[in-house]
């Protein structure tokens, strides 16, 4: 927050599976001056909705700075858009639903129904769906920080009807995304090697416990990763936007 220095806005990820750590840390980021927070649903067990509701219930009733819930559930369905209008009802500052799913379009399109358009669904899994999701209603994309300038470009000319000049871009970068989402630990690799190649990260190191890379892996990665360089270049964008945000990546790297 004393980097950024009110430039541009920052929401603070706050993932617990415990409620106690939850609680704490979304205060601790509203104190601190965060325009808002992303909380992910607690997917460690499977749970039914009315305990999820108790949980964000607790949450949202100890702050009022903007929410953005995101659900990822590989093992089985999403919040629902009654949930989503339950929550809203009860904390208005509930905004944003991040959801990371195929064939969602009915969703977003009864979630907006039943918040009369109040929560946002923004489409996350690296933007893969955002050009059907779209026309359904979706806010945004919620993708990797390497391909989010082209994901944005890609976003505002189909806003705009320009539907085949945005899946000219997005079909050139649609097979890095696919590719590295195959297993996220693959994607982490993926990430910050082109991360890297753009001047953004100065290292590719990622944690451990995590996959190593087998060569073939790596060298595939690098091919794909390098078109997507040939494309911000054909584009005339640049590898590392001078914006404040890779100013911030760069400085807390």
């Amino acid at each position: 927050m004393q980097h950024a220095d009110g430039r541009f806005p920052i929401i603070a990820q706050v993932n617990y599976a415990g409620l106690r750590e939850a609680l704490e840390n979304a205060k601790f980021a509203q104190e601190v001056g965060a325009d808002g927070v992303c909380i992910a649903v607690p997917r460690l067990f499977q749970l039914p909705e009315s305990d999820l509701l108790r949980y964000f219930d607790r949450i949202l009733g100890a702050i009022d700075i903007p929410v953005l819930i995101q659900d990822y559930n590989p093992s089985g369905q999403t919040v629902s858009a009654r949930f989503a209008a339950e929550l809203h009802r009860q904390h208005p500052h509930f905004r944003y639903l991040k959801l990371e799913e195929p064939m969602m379009a009915a969703k977003i399109e009864a979630i907006l129904q039943e918040t009369g358009g109040e929560v946002g669904v923004l489409e996350g899994w690296g933007g893969m769906y955002m050009l059907e999701l779209i026309p359904a209603g979706i806010c945004g994309v919620m993708p990797g920080l390497a391909v989010a300038d082209l994901l944005a470009r890609v976003y505002d000319l189909a806003s705009r009807g320009e539907k085949a000049q945005a899946y000219a871009i997005f079909a050139e970068v649609l097979p890095q995304i696919a590719y590295s989402l195959q297993h996220m630990e693959l994607f982490h690799h993926a990430e910050k090697r082109l991360l890297e190649s753009r001047g953004i990260l100065e290292t590719t190191h990622v944690r451990d416990a995590g996959m190593q890379l087998r060569a073939s892996d790596a060298e595939h990665i690098d091919f794909l990763n390098s078109q997507i360089l040939a494309l911000l270049d054909r584009l005339g964008m640049p590898h590392n936007p001078p914006s404040p945000l890779a100013e911030l990546v760069a400085n807390t790297r």
